[in-house]
């Protein structure tokens, strides 16, 4: 039961992530607000900044205020029908309840590092096409196709499906960050300057230069 909660307030932080990503940035476009933002004093850096703020950090924060909220009230309610022994034995009390939503943060701290790289891939192709996801699940699948075509290896699509996969792999892992370091330190460190050129793409898209 416990396990099955944490699964879903993740999987809720997940489509959360993806569906303000890929509307964050084409939403100014659409709406033709990208003009008025840019008559405030905030750079299109910052801008782009606050956003991954929200994406990484803001919407984890209010899965966990989900999951710690069905908690409590699990709690509560278990409290009205079941007697002592039985609270002990599921593990149902305050203490368990604090320690189930600091795993919770500590697996989406891993989770929003492993979707950093998302994000700002997300963000760039959002300004060039009003169906990003649809537009990168597309491209991933060409690539590998591709990929293995020429090289007659699937090396290159595993390794693709690794990366990709890793923020849902590291949801369902015992060992979050363990699962996050298993990718290795020279792949976590491309995604991370990656993600830095990714940035400046979409930077450089907003301003419109």
């Amino acid at each position: 039961m416990v396990q099955r909660l944490f699964f879903v307030a993740g999987i809720v932080s997940l489509l959360s992530f993806f569906t303000y990503s890929a509307r964050a940035l084409a939403k100014e476009r659409k709406e033709g607000s990208l003009a008025f933002w840019h008559s405030m004093p905030v750079s299109d850096s910052k801008a782009i900044a606050i956003k991954l703020l929200v994406a990484l950090v803001v919407i984890p924060l209010f899965s966990s205020l989900l999951l710690l909220f069905i908690d409590a009230t699990v709690w509560i309610v278990a409290m009205w029908v079941m007697p002592a022994d039985m609270l002990a034995e599921n593990a149902l009390s305050l203490v368990a309840i604090g320690l189930h939503w600091g795993q919770f943060i500590a697996t989406m701290a891993a989770m929003s590092l492993a979707l950093l790289p998302v994000a700002c891939i997300i963000f760039c192709t959002s300004q060039l096409t009003d169906h990003p996801l649809l537009v990168l699940f597309v491209v991933i699948t060409l690539v590998k196709l591709i990929s293995s075509m020429l090289f007659n290896s699937m090396v290159i699509g595993a390794w693709i499906n690794k990366v990709s996969n890793l923020a849902f792999n590291i949801l369902t892992s015992e060992h979050p960050w363990q699962t996050l370091a298993n990718v290795g330190t020279i792949t976590l460190l491309g995604l991370l300057i990656l993600s830095i050129g990714i940035f400046k793409a979409s930077v450089h898209l907003r301003s419109g230069d």
